[in-house]
C-alpha cells in the first residue's frame, strides 16, 4: 500500500513562488485502480512525480509498504524504482535510432533478461495493444497515437509491483483507449499498485479510488 499524508511542494520562480502541491492526502492499495483526476496544471504530475521519487516534497509523507520514504536519497530511490516501480511518463521519450520493440524491450534487457525470452513479452504486449504492425518501425515515424501505445507497452513489460501511467489514454481513439484499459484492468487484476493520471472518463468510472487534484489540493471522490 502507498499512503500519502498533507504533500506540498513549491516551486521558485525568478519571480514568486508557485504553490505546486498545498494539501494532498490519500491511498493507494494494491489490487486497486487509484485514479488522479482533475484540471491540467492542478498538480497531478507533480504528485506522480513524487511518488517516483523524482521530486521531494516539502511538507508531508509517503509511506510505500509501511515505509517512510521522507529519509531516502537519491540512490535508494533509484534503487527501489529498479525493483518496484514501473512509470510511463505524460511525454512519449524513446531512443529514436532503435525499433519499436527494442523501446518497449529496454527495460527487462537493463535488468539482464535473456533478449530471446523478452521478445515474447513485447509482442503478446503489442499485440494486446493493437500494435503489432508497427514491429520493426522507428518511433519517430509513429503518430502521437502509436508512441502512446508504445509507451503503455513499455511501462507493463517488467511486471513491477507498482505502476504509474500519466494521461496513458491521450491521443487515442475509442478503440485504442479500449484496448489499454482492458490490459491495465489484467494487471490490476495481478494485485498491482495502479495510480493513473487522467482526463479519460472511462478511467474515472472504472477507478476503485478517485482523488481530485484541483490547484493542488486533493478531494476524495470516490
Amino acid at each position: 500500500m502507498i499512503i500519502t499524508r498533507n504533500l506540498k511542494k513549491t516551486f521558485q520562480t525568478k519571480k514568486m513562488a508557485v504553490h505546486s502541491i498545498n494539501k494532498v492526502s490519500f491511498e493507494a492499495r494494491e489490487g486497486e485502480l487509484t485514479v488522479l483526476t482533475g484540471p491540467s496544471g492542478g498538480g497531478k504530475t507533480v504528485v506522480l512525480n513524487m511518488l517516483a521519487g523524482f521530486i521531494k516534497p516539502d511538507y508531508g509523507d509517503i509511506i510505500i509498504y509501511g515505509e517512510d520514504t521522507s529519509g531516502w536519497g537519491w540512490s535508494r530511490w533509484n534503487s527501489f524504482r529498479r525493483r518496484y516501480i514501473s512509470y510511463g511518463t505524460q511525454r512519449n521519450i524513446f531512443i529514436p535510432n532503435i525499433s519499436v520493440e527494442d523501446n518497449i524491450s529496454l527495460p527487462l534487457l537493463m535488468l539482464g533478461h535473456e533478449k530471446s525470452e523478452v521478445m515474447d513479452l513485447v509482442r503478446d504486449l503489442m499485440e494486446r495493444l493493437g500494435i503489432e504492425y508497427l514491429y520493426g518501425r522507428k518511433t519517430y515515424t509513429l503518430s502521437g497515437g502509436e508512441q502512446r501505445r508504445v509507451m503503455v507497452a513499455r511501462t507493463l513489460i517488467n511486471d513491477t509491483p507498482i505502476i504509474l501511467l500519466d494521461e496513458p489514454t491521450a491521443e487515442l481513439d475509442e478503440d485504442s483507449s479500449k484496448l489499454v484499459i482492458d490490459l491495465i484492468n489484467d494487471f490490476i487484476s495481478r494485485d498491482k499498485i495502479f495510480i493513473v493520471a487522467t482526463h479519460d472518463k472511462n478511467l474515472v468510472n472504472i477507478g476503485d479510488r478517485v482523488i481530485k487534484i484541483d490547484r493542488g489540493y486533493s478531494t476524495i471522490i470516490k
